[in-house]
């Protein structure tokens, strides 16, 4: 009867009708697709449906934390793309919903302001190495941001929605945004999922898991988890790449000093040392 092919084709139709506007009958393929599924997609479409339903209720403000991030994700993703400057603080407020006390510190280290003033001393090499010191401080304020949470579990859900702020932010251009979400997000990828040699699919290399009907429905939702980090690692390295061009250094390149400076830097000058 192909029922998992016409799962997957009431699943993309679901997915036209999204885009289209039609939220109604994206809502009515998904609930077809979910009652054809076999049990390896469920994770994947009810989520999906889950956040259609959201998009419904965009006047209503959700209990839940992640609920709220969804909506307002949602409503950044909607915005004409001239918005840019109305989007950025609705990316901004989707990860103080995630991350309360954490996420702003981590995206303050990007903003030179917040350097106290002469609090290294003065001069180019001096300011560099402020620079660099409340980069550094600014990152570690992440660390035990997990612990802090409960987070003891296998949070999906807060995975995913880290990622798409990455991606969405990385889409717009917002790359301090970016940096910050993929840092968050990657402290997922602490070995907290792995495929179980237990539930290895059975099917052969040369077939696609999405066609072996032996395969565990939690071990395809666990490989798309990893793909899913895996794809963050990869846009996380573009925005590092990213940083290094604003400071005017390229990968793998050495930072030198600058000809235009009058002042002849040391290499051996520890604010340099820190800098680079």
């Amino acid at each position: 009867m192909l029922l998992e092919m016409r799962c997957q084709v009431h699943s993309e139709l679901a997915v036209i009708e999204e885009e289209e506007g039609h939220l109604e009958a994206s809502l009515s393929q998904l609930q077809k697709a979910m009652r054809l599924d076999n049990g390896t997609q469920r994770e994947r479409l009810s989520s999906a449906f889950h956040l259609l339903q959201l998009r419904g209720t965009l006047y209503q403000t959700p209990s839940r934390t992640e609920d709220k991030a969804a909506m307002l994700m949602q409503q950044a993703r909607d915005m004409q793309p001239q918005d840019k400057t109305d989007r950025r603080p609705i990316l901004i407020a989707v990860g103080l919903l995630l991350a309360p006390d954490d996420f702003q510190m981590v995206l303050d280290a990007d903003d030179t302001s917040k350097i106290p003033v002469g609090s290294f001393g003065s001069g180019p090499v001096a300011q560099l190495f402020a620079k660099a010191q409340h980069h550094s401080t600014s990152v570690q304020k992440m660390d035990g941001h997990l612990a802090r949470q409960g987070d003891d579990k296998d949070n999906t859900e807060r995975v995913k929605l880290w990622a798409t702020l990455a991606k969405t932010a990385r889409k717009q251009e917002m790359w301090d945004v970016c940096r910050a979400a993929c840092r968050f997000c990657l402290l997922y990828d602490d070995g907290r999922w792995k495929i179980s040699k237990t539930d290895k699919c059975r099917c052969s290399e040369e077939e696609s898991c999405a066609e072996c009907h032996d395969c565990n429905g939690s071990q395809t939702c666990v490989k798309d988890l990893l793909r899913l980090l895996a794809e963050i690692h990869f846009i996380s390295a573009e925005a590092t790449v990213q940083k290094l061009l604003t400071e005017g250094v390229q990968l793998n390149s050495p930072a030198v000093p600058a000809v235009e400076t009058e002042v002849c830097v040391s290499e051996d000058d520890p604010h340099w040392v820190v800098y680079r």
